[in-house]
């Protein structure tokens, strides 16, 4: 199905899940790879758009101790312009209420262990993807500024690895 989620296993024996696609298809997909989602030490939400975070409920409820890091504004609503007219692609929103002590909503820049780093793009000084305009929120009148989506920098020896949900904000930023 169209969406993200990438399990990353790091050097140091901790492992990330980034993003919970559009369903429960993830689990699959992830049982089908011999990854353990109950062993996940941190989730991260790239964005608040349903095909990263729609796996969400079920990733919480295979996982009992990790938090899900995503951007304080990643819960609020989010819609695609269609030939119908505004679709809904915001989160669930009664997830912060359902596992509001699980859900850890950043601003800025976040370690989550060493060499693991969540940050926000505040500067756009290139370009952003021209799709972008068909995106709106948190209101259905004003284009979407993507305050919501995180990146996620692993630094590893000498090796640098950026992992983007989706770069709306433009990957040069």
């Amino acid at each position: 199905e169209h969406g993200l989620s990438l399990y990353i296993e790091l050097a140091n024996g901790c492992c990330i899940l980034f993003d919970t696609g559009q369903s429960e298809l993830f689990l699959e997909n992830a049982r089908l790879m011999g990854c353990d989602v109950g062993a996940v030490d941190y989730a991260v939400l790239s964005h608040g758009h349903y095909d990263h975070g729609g796996g969400l409920r079920t990733f919480l409820q295979n996982n009992a101790h990790s938090c899900i890091y995503a951007q304080k504004t990643a819960f609020l609503s989010y819609y695609s312009m269609k030939e119908y007219g505004l679709k809904y692609i915001g989160l669930d929103e009664s997830l912060k209420g359902d596992y509001n002590d699980r859900i850890e909503l950043c601003s800025g820049i976040r370690t989550l262990c060493e060499g693991v780093t969540l940050f926000t793009c505040r500067d756009k000084n290139f370009p952003q993807p021209e799709c972008n305009s068909l995106l709106y929120g948190p209101d259905k009148k004003t284009n979407d500024d993507f305050s919501h989506e995180q990146s996620l920098l692993i630094e590893e020896s000498e090796n640098v690895v950026l992992i983007a949900g989706c770069a709306h904000s433009g990957i040069l930023n």
